[in-house]
């Protein structure tokens, strides 16, 4: 029996299946495992401190990863070559933060791993089903997947930093999320016959204080409590009493040097410290007392990360951008000659290197 020599669509089948140029791969996994550091990099000097030219590098080096990892999706078939690839850019990312090694940090790379993995997956199987080859069904596929990898890595990172073990809110963080109710408050005190024109959350419970007895005085007693030695420092002492004994119950005095502000974050912060010694009939609302620590920075790195992703969705008019960035990259390498395409069947289209 003669044996039928392999025609030439034979030997191009093959080509859908093994990676034609190891140099090339090789070249992709160093290029990606170099931007994956990058990304990393200057997300950490971002972290550490704000900067706009930390910003512009941390979203370009991200962009650049994003554009070489969809390139492996596009051109490395063999799943054995592009996972431990994967790896290694999950590691590169993660690897300038090794140097505050937690158990945050450990989490963070091991969703960053799934995920990456999830979305070089789901982009493969895609290609793998088409006839010809539709890029942009492709992308869609996997370009999603890895923002959510990289957006969950930097929200994790981000609450992981932020002192939730001890302290919900700063004075400083409350400060600028109710600065803008300074209005609305005197508005509350005023129809309590409270009229202090000089309201802030800054001013401290001594001023606050005064001022609620100098609004409550005519002209004629709030001459005499003047001329009276310490007669303000005693009348506002007594209502600093006042105020503190209606804060007995929830066992917190005011710091009368102190802001309002400071003292209401210091308030939030006893309670949180406490939640899980607090008695309440309700067993679900009893576990979330307990569980607070737990519960808290979950919902953090959730606000955080959709507050991210959010952004990311509207600024890039729905990924449009990156859709077409990416586009414009895959096309510069069929110029260029890096990639080019092929048929392994008479109708089948497969990228080759």
């Amino acid at each position: 029996m003669i044996k039928s020599q392999p025609t030439l669509i034979n030997k191009v089948e093959d080509m859908s299946e093994v990676d034609t140029s190891p140099i090339k791969v090789i070249a992709i996994a160093v290029l990606g495992i170099a931007a994956a550091i990058a990304s990393g990099y200057f997300l950490r000097l971002l972290l550490a401190e704000f900067s706009p030219v930390y910003l512009a590098a941390s979203l370009g080096a991200s962009l650049l990863f994003l554009f070489i990892f969809q390139l492996q999706i596009l051109t490395i078939k063999s799943i054995q070559v592009s996972l431990p690839i994967i790896f290694g850019e999950s590691l590169g990312i993660a690897a300038p933060f090794a140097f505050n090694f937690s158990m945050q940090l450990s989490i963070a790379w091991i969703i960053l791993l799934l995920c990456l993995c999830s979305a070089s997956i789901s982009g493969t199987k895609e290609l793998n089903n088409q006839i010809k080859i539709k890029f942009g069904i492709v992308a869609k596929k996997s370009v999603p997947r890895t923002i959510t990898a990289l957006c969950f890595f930097i929200s994790i990172l981000i609450a992981s930093s932020l002192p939730l073990d001890t302290e919900l809110v700063s004075p400083t963080i409350l400060s600028k999320l109710a600065g803008p109710s300074d209005l609305v408050i005197q508005k509350i005190l005023e129809a309590q016959n409270i009229k202090i024109d000089d309201f802030s959350l800054d001013m401290t419970i001594n001023k606050l204080a005064e001022s609620i007895v100098m609004s409550q005085l005519s002209k004629e007693q709030k001459s005499q409590v003047k001329m009276i030695p310490g007669g303000l420092t005693t009348v506002t002492n007594q209502v600093i009493s006042g105020l503190n004994k209606q804060l007995e119950p929830y066992k917190f005095t005011l710091k009368p040097t102190s802001s309002i502000v400071e003292n209401m974050a210091g308030f939030i912060n006893q309670t949180y410290n406490n939640a899980s010694n607090i008695k309440i009939g309700s067993p679900a609302l009893s576990f979330v007392f307990q569980n607070i620590k737990t519960i808290v920075p979950l919902l953090v790195i959730l606000l955080i990360y959709f507050t991210i992703k959010s952004t990311v969705y509207l600024f890039t008019g729905f990924y449009g951008l990156i859709y077409l960035l990416i586009y414009f990259f895959y096309q510069i390498l069929l110029i260029f000659n890096f990639i080019h395409l092929s048929l392994s069947t008479r109708e089948k289209e497969v990228i080759i290197l």
